[in-house]
């Protein structure tokens, strides 16, 4: 299952990096795998802090919630 997610870098609009993160849900090993992250300005590969890492892990299992039916 594919999800898109977007992060912000920066503390100002001088400074701010938009980047688009690409990941896949597994199911049958249930894990989440970055498979990309991509400068949406230069269109250029970046490397993720752990904190948008993180973010956007957070996404992907907030929308496979969102998903389940109870």
């Amino acid at each position: 299952m594919d999800f898109y997610t977007t992060v912000y870098r920066g503390h100002t609009i001088e400074d701010e990096i938009e980047i688009e993160v690409h990941c896949v849900y597994h199911k049958e090993d249930d894990d989440i795998e970055i498979v990309s992250s991509i400068n949406t300005f230069t269109e250029q590969p970046i490397e993720l802090t752990p904190d948008e890492r993180n973010s956007a892990i957070t996404y992907v299992l907030d929308e496979m919630n969102d998903a389940i039916p109870f």
